[in-house]
Order: C-alpha cells, then sequence, then structure tokens
C-alpha cells in the first residue's frame, strides 16, 4: 500500500495540491519536495518568482492529481486540485505526512503543525528524516513559532459588505460607550474580571489555533466559560423550570438546549461550523443583553459578517432599542448597539490577558 500523503504550494491563500499514493516518508517524497527549495539567496529569490508564475497558470482539475513517482517528470507540468480549507494538511486516516511550500508567509509546513522558513530552510545534513524520524531537534533559527493559516472565508464577502453597509453603521471607540475605568468598578465587577483574567491565562491556549478541525470543537465551551465567569453572579438555576418563571426572556434566554442550566446546546458545541447563524439558536439574550460565540475577529469580514447577522437577530425578535456583544475564541469582543434605524458598533477589542502585575482591567 505504501505510505500516503499530500504536498501543496500556497499562493494567495489557495492550496494547490497532488497526491502523494505512497513513499510520502520524510526520506521519501519529503526529502525530494525540501530539495527543491534553493539554499542560496540569489536563486531562491528567482525560484520564489518562477514558482508564483507557474501557479499562476497552472493546470487545475476538480479532482485529485498524483505526484509522480519517477523524479525525471516535473510534478509541476501535472496540474494540481486547488484547495481553500486547511483540513487536509492535518495527517489523520490513510494520510501519515504532508508538505506545503508556503508562498504567502515564506514557510515550509510539515503535517500542518510544523513551520521552517523557506528563506533560511536548516542545511541538507541533517535531513528531514533526521529531524522527524530520528529525533534531531530542529535549530530555532529555521523556524517560524507561529503561522496564520486561518483560511478566507466561506461566505460571499463583496455581499457581506454590502448588508454591512446597507445599515450605514457607525464605529465608534470604547471610549464613547460610557464604559466604566477600572477605579470605577464594583467590588463584584472587579472580582469577575479578576476570575476571567485568570481563566483566560489557564484555557485560551487551548483554543489558540481555532482554525484547527481537532480544536474548532472546543471553542463554544471556551467562550461560555468565559462569559459565565465575566457575569457577576450569572444566574445558572439546576431547577429549571420553576426558575425560568419568575425571569423575563431577555434575562436569560437560550433558545434550543439539552442541559438543565440553560446552556445553549448549538453555541457551545457547534460554533464555527456553519457561515451563517441559526438567528434562534445561535444566540442568547442574558440580562438584556444578546450575545454569541464566534471563531475569530481578526478578519474585517468577519466582523462585518457578524455584526450585520447580530442586527437581523435583534430586529427579528422585534427589538428597537438592544445592544449585544460578539465573542471570539480569540479573545476578542465587538459590542452593538440598535437605536431605532441607527447602528453602533465598537472596534475589535482585545480582551486577551495583561502581562503579570499589571491590573486584568487594563485590558481594553
Amino acid at each position: 500500500m505504501g505510505t500516503k500523503g499530500y504536498f501543496a504550494y500556497r499562493y494567495k491563500a489557495k492550496y494547490y495540491r497532488q497526491y502523494l499514493s505512497c513513499d510520502a516518508y520524510p526520506y521519501g517524497h519529503g526529502q525530494r519536495i525540501v530539495d527543491l527549495v534553493p539554499r542560496n539567496p540569489c536563486a531562491f529569490k528567482d525560484w520564489v518568482i518562477e514558482k508564483t508564475k507557474m501557479l499562476e497558470n497552472a493546470k487545475t482539475a476538480d479532482e485529485e492529481v498524483v505526484y509522480p513517482l519517477e523524479d525525471c517528470i516535473n510534478a509541476d507540468e501535472l496540474g494540481f486540485e486547488v484547495i481553500y480549507d486547511i483540513e487536509w494538511m492535518f495527517v489523520g486516516g490513510d494520510i501519515e505526512w504532508t508538505y506545503v511550500i508556503d508562498l504567502d508567509h515564506l514557510a515550509f509546513t510539515l503535517n500542518g503543525t510544523t513551520h521552517l522558513k523557506l528563506d533560511n530552510m536548516p542545511p541538507k545534513n541533517p535531513s528531514l528524516e533526521d529531524y522527524f524520524e530520528n529525533e534531531v531537534r530542529i535549530p530555532e533559527v529555521y523556524l517560524i513559532a507561529r503561522l496564520n493559516l486561518w483560511p478566507t472565508p466561506k461566505f460571499n464577502i463583496e455581499e457581506c459588505q454590502q448588508k454591512y453597509e446597507a445599515m450605514d453603521p457607525t464605529v465608534l471607540p470604547i471610549t464613547e460607550w460610557g464604559a466604566p475605568t477600572w477605579d470605577e468598578l464594583s467590588i463584584s465587577q472587579r472580582g469577575s474580571i479578576k476570575i476571567t483574567h485568570y481563566l483566560l491565562r489557564k484555557t485560551s491556549h487551548a483554543v489558540a489555533n481555532a482554525y484547527l478541525p481537532t480544536v474548532q470543537e472546543k471553542i463554544g465551551r471556551f467562550c461560555w466559560d468565559f462569559l459565565c465567569a465575566s457575569v457577576p453572579a450569572f444566574p445558572i438555576f439546576p431547577g429549571e423550570d420553576d426558575a425560568r418563571l419568575l425571569l423575563p426572556d431577555n434575562v436569560i434566554s437560550c433558545g434550543f438546549t439539552l442541559s438543565s442550566n440553560f446552556r445553549p446546546y448549538k453555541m457551545c458545541y457547534e460554533t464555527g461550523k456553519k457561515s451563517f447563524k441559526n438567528l434562534r439558536k445561535d444566540y442568547c439574550w442574558i440580562r438584556g443583553c444578546l450575545v454569541t460565540f464566534c471563531v475569530q475577529l481578526g478578519n474585517p469580514a468577519y466582523v462585518a459578517h457578524e455584526v450585520e447577522q447580530m442586527v437581523q437577530k435583534m430586529r427579528l425578535d422585534g427589538s428597537t432599542e438592544s445592544v449585544g456583544i460578539i465573542l471570539s475564541s480569540q479573545q476578542e469582543l465587538v459590542a452593538v448597539a440598535l437605536d431605532g434605524p441607527r447602528v453602533r458598533h465598537t472596534p475589535v477589542l482585545d480582551l486577551s490577558t495583561t502581562h503579570d502585575g499589571e491590573r486584568p482591567g487594563d485590558a481594553s
């Protein structure tokens, strides 16, 4: 059967992929692929230009293209299957090794997790096999600690932007929202911020790479814990039915739930699975504030997409005056306000923890 894998070039956020039907080990196709990258700086620059031109004119297909077994065949001339997502990069099932020459970030990525500097590759000795099979440590000088692997949005960005602009939203800095300073907070509010700060320090690393399929399933629960910690005396009732009768819907209303404490199932277990939200199940009201979760807000297209959908939800619920928050797994937040036809929202606020010794309330 042989060892299977994938090889791809990344260029303009697209992956030009070929299937390694066998011999995908580092000492096989892996070493042959890594040897394609010139180590000489001048030769490397020319090589990058050559590869980008090749990809701009490459033959593409909607099905797998098999990488050749013979060295005498030019693999680039066979064409590529074009892929937009990144799930295939992380080994599983029959796929044991993946190799990506990333021309967007000048990186050489193995199995989606190890990123070598494409413009400063390790010498050919030690070999790729030594590093990945014989446990020889890769010197830090050749490594990229973190790479932005967020895929491009799966929704129509232009259409989303048109809907967003049609609302004529105003972006107001947080200073114009009347938010209290640290010294103006109550004791319970300070306590909640300190608890949230501690929770983020201890758990945020688990969802840092939320573009990974194995991580994405955790982000809803992470955001829910984040939310619960940040709300002073959050009302969760073991005896659901009787307690809920005492509260109006906009105090705590989570839509569809399978738990006994109002934990919203779709928000906790399905955040990020679909491009568009279910306006009934992907939101909850807590103390008059509409809340939803998302994967990330680092891309302006996602901000426009999330704000437009939240305003839809507010209007669907018959609200003419509402406030909501969009909370991401990357410790980002956008506040949204609806006042009749007027829509306002904050820029993306960074909620990541502050350095040791600083007050937790100093984060935006």
